[in-house]
């Protein structure tokens, strides 16, 4: 966590960070600078980690901060030791350069114990590489390679350890405009939004003021000037991709997002879902939204090939949930499934839908489903 005492103009108010957008909204209305993309104050003073004081009665960028705050937050102890040892020693002092200084540790490699070759030479390998062969710990070979750097001459003493500085250029994946790729939280889609060269992803459903923020930052004063993308699929909604394109086309990333919001909260089975967005033949996000509140009143029976009622009707003699339509073992050697399946698809108003057989199985009936859904024939195009 951050914190620190936000002032502008003599306003002052403290602040925690990492903070979601509609909280970071409500503080900087106390010190007015909500208005204001990006917000900038200055660091009155920093509460913790002390490390950081370095930024004390300097402007800073509030979202700046808070996307370092959402990468520190993800640092295990000992990396948060190695992130502050290497900011202290390059004397950092901005967050373009701390937060770039979180995609480059293995740049430094901080040794906190001395007492096994081995062992340092393992911490050195997995810090600079990223990974090792389990079968390699304890070996000669990383052994040698702990003694070789001790005995470089190259380490920094600094009060946790021996700091070593590798060679390697800093990589400036941040450029002080727009935020690098990092999805601080679980995401459903990965939407790229550009314009004029800019580009940077969003990870919905998002706050709405982060998208609007995202479109200031490359550059876009509208967000109907953008251009977007669909790059990373969810693969527990990768069936609901297509619907999620067609929604970005035809309504605007914000009703996509409002799409997503619904069914990140309800835990949507999204294969289900395109069985009733395919027999409903729906397309809107609100109306995708109706459907997704109300599919506990649909039914679901997969990997039913069109026109099998006598998967239909096997279904349901030997589904518990369907106790009524229960028979003995002994009898269903002259029941006729087919028969029967295709008086129940009649009487559940259901039909084959891709990838199985969908029928109405709330109280209502399917005409009470079909009227709550807005009419399409007015969608426009809102956000291309």
């Amino acid at each position: 966590m951050i914190r620190i005492i936000a002032n502008h103009f003599d306003h002052s108010v403290e602040m925690e960070f990492p903070e979601n957008e509609t909280v970071l909204f409500t503080k900087c209305m106390e010190i007015h600078v909500a208005d204001d993309f990006p917000p900038i104050v200055t660091a009155e003073e920093v509460l913790e980690p002390r490390e950081l004081s370095t930024l004390v009665n300097k402007e800073i960028n509030l979202d700046e901060l808070n996307f370092l705050a959402k990468r520190l937050d993800s640092f295990t102890d000992k990396e948060m030791t190695q992130f502050f040892t290497a900011a202290n020693y390059e004397s950092m002092s901005n967050l373009k350069d701390l937060i770039n200084l979180t995609f480059n540790l293995d740049k430094y490699t901080l040794i906190t114990d001395i007492s096994n070759m081995a062992d340092v030479g393992l911490e050195y390998t997995l810090n600079t590489s990223g990974c090792i062969d389990p079968k390699e710990i304890g070996s000669e070979r990383l052994a040698k390679i702990g003694y070789e750097l001790l005995n470089s001459n190259k380490g920094v003493f600094t009060p946790y350890g021996l700091m070593f500085k590798s060679e390697k250029p800093m990589s400036e994946v941040y450029d002080g405009k727009v935020f690098p790729d990092y999805a601080y939280k679980d995401f459903i889609l990965s939407v790229t939004i550009s314009k004029n060269g800019k580009s940077e992803s969003l990870f919905l459903p998002e706050n709405a003021l982060a998208i609007r923020k995202a479109a200031a930052r490359v550059g876009a004063p509208e967000i109907d000037s953008c251009e977007f993308n669909i790059e990373c699929e969810n693969p527990n909604y990768v069936f609901l991709n297509d619907y999620f394109a067609d929604v970005l086309k035809g309504e605007g990333i914000f009703e996509l997002n409002k799409l997503l919001e619904v069914l990140d909260e309800t835990q949507v089975d999204s294969k289900k879902l395109r069985a009733a967005i395919d027999l409903m033949n729906v397309s809107t996000a609100n109306n995708i939204i109706t459907l997704a509140e109300n599919l506990d009143d649909l039914e679901f029976i997969e990997d039913v090939s069109y026109g099998d009622y006598e998967a239909i009707g096997r279904f349901f003699v030997d589904t518990d949930c369907y106790e009524e339509y229960e028979i003995s073992d002994d009898l269903q050697g002259f029941f006729n499934f087919a028969e029967f399946g295709e008086y129940i698809a009649e009487e559940k108003e259901g039909e084959f839908v891709p990838d199985g057989f969908m029928f109405y199985d709330g109280v209502g009936g399917m005409d009470d489903l079909r009227s709550q859904f807005e009419s399409e024939e007015s969608m426009t195009m809102g956000g291309m």
